[in-house]
């Protein structure tokens, strides 16, 4: 009998302190929730429930509590319940009701309690026991801890409602402490569905004992955020511009999920777009799609913050590398401005593709004089119609110049090209463009004018227009 003492009294030694280090490590309150004024917030008031935590949001530093470290904070929006827990002690010797006394969104919250009975506490302690023997029960062993949440919360006995109801009051036993294995523990479940706006939800709480008093209050407050599950780190990629001997250029556009790991980002592909329509041609090129190592998640984390001005998680992240380049080969890009657009899908429902867009100048060996970019038709009188004229030139002086067929926008631009005396090297063409009577009114967007300089390695210009017609 001895002997078993000896072997029970330092188990039960060890399960105590294993169990203690556990809980208080995971639920031990902030400094500043031990003040039960803080706001709107309060922790446990009176001698009804005591709550080790009344807020919770996403905080990776160090010094944050173990369930705010793990707490997402960023959700996709859906109909689909997240949740959250706070666990408790009874600390009254009867049976209480927690009553709910108001929430922030009746409509998309909800929540559940559950006392921890006897038999399951055994088991919870057993579980810490066992995890903290390799490394020692100081560590408060969180990763051996991890199948705790899914125990609890399939193994007991859960009172649930939707705040929708109207009045909802949860029913919570005395502690069931004889045999000194249940001091009263228990776990309250706030659940929430996300919108696509920010949200801070708050929820109230009374506890009221058998005699219906009042014997304690309690506040608190999930911070979350609305999240798609794809993101990307920039929205353009501006080349600059792109003569002939321009050396090749790569960028990387980083895609990235707050809310997603990369097995979960099942076919995530990129494709090169042309905007304007047709081939996206060989200027804009994708690369081989590589993930980021886990260990550079938390620095791509504080970039994209310290860009934004905004928090920001990083479950997993790709790197795409994107190639522009001037010439390929014997082709080159029409001169004028290169447009294409890189669109990113992953098989995420309800994900649209997200779009970076790729923008450089190319410059070659057609120009219009004076430095102007496009052809400005002004403000002209629908009826009346308008035309403008400028001079184009071309290197060298003897090149031929020519309008390329049905290739003016919009369809009914009439384009011509008249050649004039050189100048010095350069050739000279007097480009005229009309706007026949009746055939435009408002913004001429997206107009254009495509010449082609002829030669063994022929290159097109695309000369944009702009103008207004009016009554």
């Amino acid at each position: 009998m001895k002997s078993a003492l000896k072997i029970i009294l330092p188990l039960g030694l060890l399960l105590a302190v294993v169990f203690t280090v556990t809980v208080f490590s995971w639920y031990k309150p902030k400094d500043e929730d031990k003040d039960t004024n803080v706001g709107t917030e309060t922790i446990s008031t009176g001698n009804g429930l005591e709550f080790f935590t009344a807020t919770r949001k996403w905080d990776p530093s160090p010094e944050a509590t173990l369930q705010d470290q793990a707490f997402p904070g960023f959700f996709e929006p859906g109909e689909v319940p997240q949740a959250t827990h706070f666990w408790f002690r009874n600390r009254n010797t009867g049976k209480v009701t927690f009553r709910l006394l108001g929430v922030s969104c009746t409509s998309c919250s909800g929540g559940r309690v559950a006392p921890i009975p006897p038999e399951a506490m055994r088991a919870l302690l057993q579980m810490a026991a066992v995890s903290a023997l390799p490394v020692g029960p100081v560590a408060a062993c969180p990763p051996g801890m991890a199948g705790t949440g899914a125990f609890l919360t399939n193994s007991l006995k859960w009172e649930a409602h939707t705040f929708k109801e109207g009045s909802v009051n949860f029913h919570i036993p005395p502690p069931a402490d004889a045999d000194g294995w249940s001091p009263g523990w228990g776990i309250l479940e706030l659940n929430f569905k996300v919108r696509p706006n920010p949200m801070t939800l708050k929820a109230g709480f009374a506890t009221i004992d058998e005699s219906n008093l009042v014997v304690g209050q309690d506040a608190f407050t999930i911070e979350y955020a609305p999240a798609q599950g794809v993101e990307v780190d920039k929205s353009a990629i501006d080349a600059g511009e792109l003569a002939d001997n321009t050396p090749v250029q790569t960028h990387v556009v980083t895609v990235y999920s707050p809310t997603r790991t990369s097995d979960d980002l099942p076919d995530l592909t990129v494709r090169v777009v042309n905007p304007r329509g047709g081939e996206a041609g060989p200027f804009v090129t994708v690369g081989k799609v590589e993930p980021v190592p886990t260990d550079e998640l938390t620095r791509l984390a504080a970039r994209l913050a310290s860009g934004s001005g905004k928090a920001a998680r990083v479950r997993s992240a790709f790197r795409v590398p994107v190639t522009v380049a001037a010439k390929v080969g014997s082709t080159r890009p029409e001169i004028g401005r290169l447009d294409r657009e890189l669109w990113i899908t992953a098989n995420v429902p309800g994900m649209e593709p997200k779009k970076v867009a790729v923008k450089a100048a190319v410059t070659g060996a057609v120009s219009i004089a004076g430095g102007a970019t496009d052809v400005n038709l002004g403000s002209f009188k629908q009826q009346v119609g308008a035309s403008e004229q400028v001079v184009v030139t071309t290197e060298p002086a003897g090149a031929v110049l020519e309008v390329v067929p049905g290739s003016a926008r919009p369809d009914y631009i009439e384009a011509s090209l008249r050649k004039l005396p050189d100048a010095g090297t350069r050739g000279q063409w007097q480009l005229a463009v009309r706007v026949p009577p009746g055939r435009h009114q408002g913004e001429i967007t997206d107009g254009v004018v495509v010449l082609e300089l002829k030669g063994p390695t022929p290159q097109r210009i695309r000369i944009p227009l702009r103008g207004r017609g009016v009554q």
